[in-house]
């Protein structure tokens, strides 16, 4: 099992324990940061646009001295995320956004699924769950987000083992993931 993280999740950590401001999020998202609770590594691109995001809704001093702490620490794996045309198409084709950053996310999360046999990613962001819905009253928002609804959401479910949660469903389902799917999805 692999851990991908999206930028705006970061953002929310930094608010939450460096600035101690309210972040916005389903949940506190300092558990996903937080080794004793989670025992997987957190996955970014080998190219540096996951690193250049996150640095961008931070502090840049804090994130380079994080940063530099989670890779030393193991926290943080980089790893290589070929392009993937196949997959352009198809996200394409069900109204995913290709053009931006969040392809990057897409690309990670579907190579370490291939190579680990399961990727969960954590984002609230609708692109992944439901475009077309990124227009609707905030009621409407968080029912897609905690019910995890959308056809970019089932696809990546169902066609590339990525599952994508908001906080608060990762914050209350890792542990029970990590019972099904036990210590050999481990990808350390």
């Amino acid at each position: 099992m692999a851990i991908v993280i999206d930028a705006q999740i970061l953002k929310g950590f930094f608010q939450e324990v460096v600035l101690n401001i309210g972040h916005g999020l389903s949940a506190s998202p300092a558990l996903l940061f937080n080794s004793g609770f989670r025992v997987h590594p957190i996955h970014v691109d080998d190219k540096g646009n996951f690193k250049h995001e996150w640095r961008a809704v931070v502090q840049p001093e804090w994130f380079d001295a994080w940063y530099a702490d989670q890779i030393r620490d193991g926290v943080i794996r980089e790893v290589a995320a070929p392009s993937d045309q196949q997959l352009k198409k198809q996200l394409s084709n069900i109204g995913f956004p290709v053009t931006g950053r969040d392809i990057w996310y897409a690309r990670v999360c579907c190579h370490v699924a291939q190579t680990v046999g399961l990727c969960i990613f954590i984002s609230e962001d609708l692109d992944f769950y439901e475009p077309k819905a990124k227009r609707s009253g905030s009621k409407y928002r968080n029912k897609i987000l905690i019910n995890e609804l959308g056809s970019v959401q089932k696809y990546f479910r169902k066609e590339k083992s990525v599952f994508i949660k908001p906080v608060l469903r990762f914050n209350s389902d890792y542990q029970a993931i990590l019972i099904k799917f036990g210590s050999s999805q481990i990808s350390r």
